[in-house]
C-alpha cells in the first residue's frame, strides 16, 4: 500500500472512513474528467532516470488530449517512477517544456535528469 492507503501509491478520489462517511479529495475538485480515448507515448530516459527504470525509453499510456504532465505522472506509476523529482525536466521536440503544453504521439518526449559540472 502507498502511503496514502491506496495499492500501490496511486492517489484515492474517495475514501471510506471509520464513521461510515466517504470523503473527496479535493485535488480533484479541480480537475476535469477526461472521457476520450488513450494514445502511447514513447518516452526517452538518460542518465540516472534510465538507471532507475531500467531502460533507456519507455511507453506509456495516458488520455487524450495528453500533456507533459500527464506523462510524468504516468511515469511516476511506473517501476522506478519514484526517483522523479517534483517537477522534472521534460523536452518535447528538443525543447524544455512545462508541464501544461500537449503533447502528441511521433513526437520526441525526453526526461532530463539533474547534472552538475564546472
Amino acid at each position: 500500500m502507498g502511503a496514502d492507503g491506496a495499492p500501490g501509491g496511486r492517489p484515492v478520489r474517495f475514501r471510506l472512513t471509520d464513521s461510515g462517511t466517504i470523503t473527496l479529495d479535493a485535488r480533484y475538485l479541480l480537475t476535469t474528467p477526461r472521457l476520450g480515448s488513450m494514445t502511447q507515448l514513447h518516452v526517452l530516459l538518460f542518465a540516472s532516470y534510465a538507471d532507475a527504470f531500467g531502460t533507456s525509453s519507455v511507453t506509456v499510456t495516458v488520455p487524450e488530449p495528453a500533456t507533459v504532465s500527464d506523462v510524468v505522472v504516468a511515469l511516476r506509476e511506473l517501476p522506478g517512477g519514484d526517483v522523479l523529482p517534483p517537477t522534472p525536466l521534460v523536452a518535447v521536440d528538443r525543447r524544455y517544456t512545462p508541464g501544461a503544453v500537449p503533447v502528441h504521439a511521433g513526437q520526441e518526449i525526453a526526461v532530463i535528469p539533474p547534472v552538475a559540472g564546472g
